[in-house]
């Protein structure tokens, strides 16, 4: 069952896997790497933006699952979840730059050989896959906070799923009773 912390679910699993792939070798510690718009990093290493949530275009439910034999459960909302992640290096522009791209190269390789991401809660699997986008795209994302371009890298993760509460009660047929009459056949359900 997905619950409405699915979403954090799948960012705390994201960050709990930059910790060991990154630290100690790239990143001091682990409280280098979490979660911030890049207008509100402070001391972070790596950046971790949630830009953007959209409901799923692949995966769409459109029926109902028994809860129990006298309940329905409406379907749930199949979501796709986008990341930026950016590294910040300190130290002199030579040296800060080659330090971003080896962090930035790390995680892609990471996350290019284990694209499957588990999660505790649900029992559907989400793919994490590096998004082909337009230099214009990755520049609108940077713009709302007002700072210029860094060089980031941009992800997917789906499905990632929430249930719905909403219910409905139901009567399930519990007998059927068939009788032929005369030629014609009478059914009656209860």
């Amino acid at each position: 069952m997905a619950s409405y912390t699915a979403i954090s679910s799948i960012s705390k699993k994201i960050a709990e896997l930059m910790h060991k792939e990154l630290v100690p070798e790239l990143i001091p510690s682990e409280e280098y790497i979490g979660f911030a718009a890049p207008n509100e990093r402070d001391s972070l290493m790596v950046g971790i933006f949630l830009y953007d949530i959209r409901e799923s275009d692949e995966i769409k439910a459109n029926q109902m699952s028994a809860r129990d034999l006298s309940t329905m459960r409406f379907p749930p909302v199949y979501l796709n979840l986008y990341y930026m992640i950016t590294a910040y290096a300190e130290g002199d522009i030579l040296f800060r730059s080659l330090r971003e791209e080896m962090i930035l190269g790390k995680i892609i390789r990471y996350f290019h050989d284990n694209s499957i991401i588990m999660r505790e809660e649900g029992n559907i699997p989400a793919k994490i896959e590096l998004m082909k986008m337009s230099m214009e795209e990755k520049t609108k994302i940077w713009s709302f906070a007002g700072m210029p371009y860094k060089l980031s890298v941009f992800y997917k993760v789906s499905p990632v799923t929430i249930d719905s509460e909403r219910i409905q009660k139901v009567t399930r047929v519990t007998s059927v009773d068939i009788r032929v009459v005369g030629g014609k056949q009478n059914i009656q359900e209860e």
